[in-house]
């Protein structure tokens, strides 16, 4: 963990100011994206054409800057490349609305852990200092020109490994060169700062920031002021806290270069922030200044314990309990007061008696524990416990002759489901061998009404994954089975060792630095066909970039060129026919990265994007997950709602068309109503479909644990379920991701546990 020391460096007219416009420094809010925590953020922003901007306007670009950080997830190329398209499109929009043409340049650099990134915009440059080496970094493509002006932004990005003691120079325009021959004890703060002063002619703002081993903290530093004949020592001072981006008031829309106001806005009640004393600053440097650090995570609070859940049949027995026992209970305080009136005195000055107040006490307690041990008996009592079990048997007799001489499928439905519900209350209060064989009459009853075939689910592999980990998604060829790990972000990988799977122990796919490519937290894998690559798998995190994998060999990493409009919210991926479809629900879009299959292009390699939809957009603010498959693409939202859409090269008028609300049908034998609705409650979680010869479309419900299966015309084929196994418990539990093999093997994940069944 390294700390970062900031010094800003500002002259005008000659002389060392002590603040410098336009220069923001702020570690990781409370309120931030969980893939932000632990970011310390620095930019300068400066005017470098145009009207100046006044200190209101500035602020407001601090705020938008870093709340449009913090905020985006991801990784951090993606979120500084957020920011700088926030700061563009605010500068562009006040600059068309007053007629203006401010320009600003901007340079950005985050810390995290030991890893930091550049990003330049326009004419700013930066220069790292490592080693006696001096790496200047510029931004070529944009030819100088600064944000609000154009509606593109294009940061240059360098990511580097620290290991301590590096300095960066921001600067918002070109400083004279540095000595490529510099030694490196020249590379301290003061040293940097007096050559910069030394060397420039006229004004001059910068940022200078060293790099130290320490505790991950983020420190302001100023100068010591001019005269000083030693540095002042660290006192304690009043300084409001950094706050949360997205806690802080949103700022006036004011115009950014219209002038200041007479009376300065309140400042935020100070807070006070202890001096970090015992913490010397870099050599060479005369401060002072307080250390920011990072908020500590609220202290989680404890869940309250939930109390036991009182069926309303439950309440009705209790109540008939209760109301007997107290019957009798005021029997027997009858009996009981009978007795005291001819025991005990009626005189109120006699002695030797209980008093008043002991009777009345006497009176009401001998109900309460009459009631409480008759209760007690009746409800915990072998007789009473048998009462109510025949009871609830009998009455699921009744109804089971009633469903099997009932003529209509629904009516059948109907009572058969009320049998199984009767057999559950039985089963609170025992068992016997006419209850299980009415429970699997009507199990099997209500599986051929409803279309559902149980299949016998087995462990696939007993060990070889983590605890923590939770699958949430799966693919599988032949041969080789890949998980994908939601708490890690990264992937797993089974082969097939004779007839069993082992786990590939050696394989990794994962977040981490590819070259200058960060990848986070993967999202969702797709298989590459063979022939394409050398690699098997490819998987893509949420700022979009990829991740090739494949066993016995290292992964490499290519990032997506972004859309012009840039990436919203990646949920999903699917790979086809050479083409990678990525579904971006902010921006109601699916878009489409074509193969390059450019001569001389080697390996996987996709080109720009291109949209998927023409003038008919679906909204896909529900949609969770996408399968393309033989010229359509499927979405899927939780409620069941399927949007089918046709892409523009198969259509008569070269526009995709769309189905927002594509039938589904159940026109199995017996049915009169063909059309087939998801029973209300429906949670779809995740789609996927299988190749000739038996294409189909397949759906997950996380709700009642089943996976539908559909023809490509949405057909209701059957209803797959895993059959009740007291072996394996996890089977009654939450499904958290499925797929069917090519070798037709139904896979289905329950956390970190993975089950097969045989597809017949």
């Amino acid at each position: 963990m390294l700390d970062l020391f900031l010094l800003p460096i500002h002259v005008a007219s000659g002389e060392d100011q002590t603040e410098l416009p336009g220069l923001l420094s702020t570690a990781a809010p409370r309120r931030c994206d969980r893939t932000r925590a632990g970011d310390r953020l620095v930019a300068l922003l400066q005017v470098c054409a145009g009207p100046a901007l006044t200190p209101a306007g500035m602020e407001m670009l601090h705020s938008k800057l870093a709340d449009t950080f913090y905020r985006t997830r991801g990784t951090v190329t993606g979120a500084l490349r957020a920011a700088a398209e926030q700061v563009n499109l605010t500068l562009l929009e006040q600059n068309r609305a007053q007629g203006t043409a401010s320009e600003i340049s901007l340079g950005m650099a985050v810390l995290r852990g030991d890893s930091l990134l550049v990003a330049i915009c326009g004419p700013a440059r930066a220069w790292l200092l490592a080693r006696a080496e001096i790496q200047e970094i510029a931004d070529s493509e944009s030819g100088g020109r600064g944000l609000g002006i154009s509606r593109k932004a294009s940061p240059r990005f360098v990511q580097t490994a620290l290991k301590g003691g590096e300095l960066l120079l921001l600067s918002p325009t070109p400083l004279p060169a540095f000595s490529q021959s510099a030694p490196a004890e020249r590379f301290t703060l003061e040293n940097i700062r007096r050559r910069v002063t030394a060397q420039a002619s006229g004004d001059l703002q910068a940022a200078l920031l060293q790099f130290q081993p320490g505790s991950g903290l983020l420190r302001r530093l100023r100068p010591r002021a001019a005269g000083s004949a030693a540095p002042s020592e660290p006192r304690e001072q009043l300084q409001p806290p950094p706050e949360a981006p997205a806690a802080a008031p949103t700022p006036v829309e004011a115009p950014l270069n219209a002038p200041a106001p007479a009376q300065p806005a309140p400042l935020p009640e100070p807070v006070r922030v202890e001096a970090a004393a015992e913490e010397p600053a870099p050599a060479g440097v005369y401060v002072t200044g307080d250390r920011l650090q990072p908020p500590s995570p609220p202290t989680p609070r404890r869940s309250r314990r939930s109390g036991p859940v009182v069926s309303p049949e439950m309440r009705k027995g209790l109540a008939r309990v209760w109301f007997g026992a107290s019957r009798w209970g005021q029997r027997v305080q009858q009996g009981a007061q009978k007795f005291l009136n001819q025991a005990l005195p009626q005189s109120e000055d006699s002695t030797g008696g209980p008093s008043r107040s002991a009777m009345l006490f006497i009176a009401i307690a001998v109900p309460l524990v009459v009631v409480a041990i008759a209760a007690t008996v009746y409800l915990f009592g072998p007789s009473g416990r048998a009462e109510q079990f025949e009871s609830y048997v009998q009455q699921a007799a009744a109804l089971a002759q009633q469903a099997r001489d009932s003529k209509e499928r629904e009516a059948q439905r109907i009572g058969w489901a009320q049998v199984m519900t009767l057999l559950d209350k039985a089963q609170e209060y025992g068992q016997s061998a006419e209850a299980n064989s009415l429970r699997n009459e009507a199990s099997q009853a209500l599986d051929q009404l409803d279309g559902i075939t149980r299949l016998d689910f087995v462990p696939l592999v007993s060990s070889g994954f983590t605890s923590t980990a939770q699958f949430t998604r799966i693919t599988a060829n032949n041969s080789e089975i890949f998980l994908l790990d939601q708490s890690s972000g990264r992937v797993f990988r089974l082969y097939l060792s004779g007839q069993t799977y082992e786990v590939d122990n050696s394989f990794i796919c994962g977040p981490g630095s590819y070259g200058l490519t960060t990848v986070d937290k993967l999202i969702d894998l797709a298989l590459i066909p063979s022939g394409i690559s050398d690699y098997t798998l490819l998987a893509m995190d949420a700022g979009g970039n990829l991740v090739y994998c494949g066993a016995n060999k290292p992964p490499e990493s290519q990032s997506l060129t972004p859309p012009d409009t840039q990436w919203g919210s990646i949920s999903a991926i699917d790979f086809r026919q050479q083409v990678l479809y990525v579904l971006d629900q902010e921006k109601d879009q699916v878009w489409v990265y074509p193969r390059n299959q450019d001569e001389g292009v080697v390996g996987l390699v996709f080109s720009p994007p291109g949209l998927f939809f023409d003038e008919q957009v679906p909204d896909l603010a529900e949609v969770n997950d996408l399968v393309y498959y033989n010229q359509n693409l499927f979405l899927s939202t939780p409620t069941g709602r399927i949007i089918t859409c046709t892409f523009r090269t198969f259509t008569v008028g070269n526009q995709t068309t769309c189905d927002e609300n594509a039938p589904l049908q159940d026109t199995r034998s017996g049915n009169q109503v063909p059309a087939f609705t998801f029973p209300a409650g429906t949670q779809i979680t995740q789609m996927r479909s299988t190749p000739p010869p038996e294409p189909a479309i397949y759906l997950l419900d996380a709700t009642s644990r089943s996976v539908f299966t559909f023809s490509l015309r949405l057909n209701l084929v059957r209803q797959i379920q895993p059959r009740a196994n007291p072996d394996y418990p996890a089977l009654r539990g939450k499904i958290t991701a499925f797929t069917i093999t090519p070798n037709r093997l139904v896979l289905l994940a329950y956390g970190n546990e993975l089950y097969f069944a045989y597809l017949p």
